[in-house]
């Protein structure tokens, strides 16, 4: 669940889906793509003691001067510029989120602005795409369709760990 994390680093939905993407396009997806970013955000929100001496020692500052976390894009860019090592990253963000790290530091910031952009400028369309799919008597249906498919989801996402279990 990355969503309240990232909301609370003041990090917009657009840059998390920029950067989930950046994740699938490494073979990080769903869960382990939320989950790995929750751990990122988490360790540059509050950084270790490890972590701490790590960013000290690259001289890299997270926060901006209102104590607001900086975009993924900028730190990813600079994180390259200064040559983090793969052993550094394991003290930066721990074993779990690191794979995700490397991927989005790899990737790099221009990508992520580039898609970040990109998702922000394609609103406009989607709204208008959807506001003609969803017009008239077709669109009730399909939203109808749509709000039954959500339910049982839900209910199957409800049921799945018991269903684990038996099997």
């Amino acid at each position: 669940y990355v969503g309240p994390v990232a909301k609370a680093a003041g990090i917009s939905f657009t840059e998390i889906s920029a950067s989930i993407t950046e994740l699938a396009n490494a073979g990080i997806r769903g869960s382990e793509a939320g989950t790995a970013l929750r751990g990122i955000i988490g360790s540059l929100e509050a950084p270790s003691k490890k972590a701490a001496q790590v960013l000290k020692d690259y001289g890299i500052a997270v926060k901006d001067a209102a104590g607001n976390l900086r975009p993924l894009a900028d730190l990813m860019e600079e994180f390259n510029k200064k040559g983090l090592t793969v052993a550094d990253t394991f003290k930066l963000v721990g074993r779990e989120p690191a794979a995700a790290f490397l991927a989005l530091k790899n990737a790099g910031g221009d990508a992520l602005r580039s898609l970040t952009k990109d998702l922000e400028n394609s609103d406009g369309a989607a709204k208008r795409m959807a506001d003609t799919l969803n017009s008239g008597l077709k669109g009730a249906f399909e939203r109808a369709q749509g709000s039954i498919e959500t339910l049982g989801i839900t209910i199957g996402k409800a049921l799945e760990p018991a269903a684990i279990s038996i099997a």
